[in-house]
């Protein structure tokens, strides 16, 4: 399942705000998880305040700066509009990675400089919708990543482990539809 070294990479794409003592539990126990793997592992985690992080986060985790690695415009008000955009901007940058991968494979990383697109090649694992993340809707800060995200970890051909994460049923027909049809696509990994 994994590859032949000994060092299992997950990347972990979702955000834990280090102020938020729930949300740390949450990855201590994410942590802890991965203990059953009986390997050692390199964590990845997205970050929005990576220099808040990283003096709370446990020492081996490795961040990536989601704001500077797709050029996000801040938001430090959290207004609706500037998120949307954000989330607009994410949604085509990944896209762009993927068909210029599909096209050039690992010569994409000249163009697709950051520590994103390098984690995302390199991980053998990708983690995500903790904490009642929707798996459609996805986080405030990244709208509708769980999708595109699903999208570009089957192109890569990477495993992708969606998080128990108490969602609520959909109020919609089309969301349940699309959210079985992910969960149709790992199960057939």
């Amino acid at each position: 399942m994994f590859k032949k070294h000994n060092v299992v990479k997950i990347l972990i794409a979702d955000e834990f705000p280090s102020m938020n003592k729930g949300e740390l539990a949450i990855l201590q126990g994410m942590l802890q998880t991965f203990k059953v793997l009986n390997r050692q592992t390199k964590v990845t985690v997205f970050s929005f305040h990576p220099n808040l992080d990283k003096t709370r986060y446990p020492e081996d985790i490795y961040l990536i700066n989601i704001p500077k690695n797709l050029h996000l415009i801040e938001n430090v008000s959290e207004r609706k509009d500037i998120t949307v955009i954000n989330g607009l901007i994410s949604i085509v940058q990944h896209f762009l990675f993927y068909l210029i991968y599909f096209a050039f494979g690992r010569i994409s990383l000249k163009l697709f400089k950051g520590s994103l697109w390098r984690a995302y090649l390199e991980c053998d694992v990708i983690i995500t919708c903790h904490d009642q993340e929707s798996v459609l809707i996805g986080p405030k800060t990244l709208p509708f990543l769980p999708l595109y995200l699903t999208f570009l970890t089957r192109s890569l051909k990477k495993l992708l482990v969606i998080y128990g994460n108490g969602t609520n049923k959909f109020k919609r027909k089309i969301w349940e539809m699309c959210s079985i049809a992910a969960s149709d696509d790992n199960n057939n990994t």
